[in-house]
C-alpha cells in the first residue's frame, strides 16, 4: 500500500513496509517505482515520506536485526535525488531518533505506549520500558523549513512565567 496527499503546504507520501506475518520490513520494487514517479510529478513541493521501519541502522542491535530489509538504498538514492524531500519519518522503535539521510532528515518517533530501551551495545537485551509517552508534531509554514516537536501525552504541572513585571523571575 502506498498513497499521497497534500496537507497544506506539504506533500505526504506514504509507504507501508509492513510485511505478513514479519516484524522487518521493506520497500516492493513496485512501491519504489511509484515512488520514483509521485516524487518527479511533485517535484516543486516540499515533501515528507511516512513510513514505519526506519531506513538506517539505529545502533539498538534487536531493532536494526527488524528493520528495512530491503529497498532501503534505492530509497536513499530516490532521496537523494530529490531535493524536496525534508524528512523521512518513521516508528517501529517506540524513541525519538534523528539523522542525516541523503539530504533530508530521517527520524523515529516515541511510542504513546512504551519505548524501546536505548542501548546501543550490539548484543543489548530485547527490552521496553515506561519512559513518558510521546509523539511528534510536524509543522511546516511557508520560507520556513519542516519543524519536529516531541510532545508528551500526560499532563505535567505548569506552564509557570518565566518573567513578572517586565523581570526574570529567580
Amino acid at each position: 500500500m502506498y498513497y499521497t496527499v497534500k496537507i497544506g503546504e506539504v506533500r505526504l507520501i506514504a509507504l507501508d513496509t509492513t510485511i505478513k506475518d514479519k516484524h522487518f520490513g521493506g520497500l516492493s520494487e513496485e512501491q519504489l517505482n511509484w515512488l520514483e514517479k509521485t516524487l518527479r510529478q511533485y517535484a516543486d513541493e516540499t515533501t515528507i515520506i511516512a513510513m514505519h521501519h526506519p531506513p538506517f541502522q539505529t545502533l539498538i542491535g534487536h531493532m536494526d536485526k527488524i528493520s528495512l530489509a530491503y529497498g532501503g538504498n534505492r530509497l536513499h538514492d530516490l532521496v537523494k535525488d530529490n531535493a524536496q524531500v525534508k524528512r523521512v519519518i518513521c516508528g517501529h522503535l517506540h524513541r525519538a531518533i534523528d539523522m542525516g539521510f541523503a539530504g533530508a532528515i530521517a527520524s523515529t518517533t516515541p511510542s504513546v505506549a512504551h519505548q524501546v530501551v536505548l542501548d546501543i551495545s550490539p548484543d543489548a537485551a530485547s527490552c521496553w520500558n515506561l519512559e513518558p509517552p510521546a509523539y511528534k508534531i510536524y509543522v511546516h509554514q511557508p520560507n520556513v523549513e519542516v519543524l519536529s516537536y516531541i510532545a508528551y501525552v500526560n499532563d505535567y504541572e505548569g506552564p509557570y512565567p518565566f518573567h513578572e513585571g517586565g523581570k526574570l523571575i529567580d
